[in-house]
């Protein structure tokens, strides 16, 4: 079985690693709380990312042929949810603020996945364009999907560690909201890709 790992580590590092709304949302959440507040919502995401790899591989057969039925409400619904996820990056700094032991949850990172047009875009045309021979094996799907989530979780942890960064270099509120208002405007950039992709 050929198989052509140039290209497939092409696509997948640099979708991974681009700014996008997990890394996007997961570096303001340590900005704003620091990195250990943020693991939770991490591991949510890792959690989800690794789920919808898997399902996307297990049924990528009825996923590409039902998916052009669903992928107009799709990307509607999961802009929707991103644009929730920048007003609520917007507020984090003034929240944060008052010292009242918040945390980025779990939840709302596994929910995100689900959600997340790009990253189910990302799912299905991985499966379907690189990783084909392995859909029929279930211990190969398994294992592939959790070397593509390690990849996602080492992204997180990379965007995590500059958020975190950057908190060290922000010591006024001025300029918080500043970058703040700034990853929020990414993030409505995301969710209007989404839309008129």
């Amino acid at each position: 079985m050929a198989f052509n790992w140039i290209p497939f580590l092409t696509y997948a590092l640099i979708t991974t690693y681009t700014p996008g709304p997990n890394n996007i949302s997961t570096a303001t959440f340590s900005m704003n709380l620091g990195y250990k507040k943020t693991m939770k919502y991490m591991l949510g995401i890792s959690t989800g990312f690794f789920l919808l790899m898997f399902a996307a591989g297990y049924f990528t057969e009825l996923i590409i042929n039902a998916f052009p039925k669903f992928e107009v409400i799709l990307r509607y619904i999961g802009a929707a949810y991103i644009l929730w996820l920048a007003y609520s990056v917007f507020k984090s700094s003034k929240k944060s603020k008052k010292g009242d032991g918040r945390e980025a949850k779990f939840i709302s990172g596994f929910f995100l996945q689900l959600m997340n047009p790009k990253v189910i875009l990302y799912a299905v045309s991985i499966f379907a364009g690189f990783l084909n021979p392995v859909i029929d094996n279930v211990i190969g799907l398994i294992f592939i999907s959790f070397l593509l989530t390690i990849n996602a979780c080492i992204s997180l942890n990379v965007w995590a560690v500059f958020g975190a960064g950057i908190k060290k270099f922000v010591k006024n509120e001025r300029t918080n909201q500043i970058i703040n208002i700034v990853m929020a405007v990414l993030l409505v950039f995301c969710a209007l890709t989404i839309v008129f992709h």
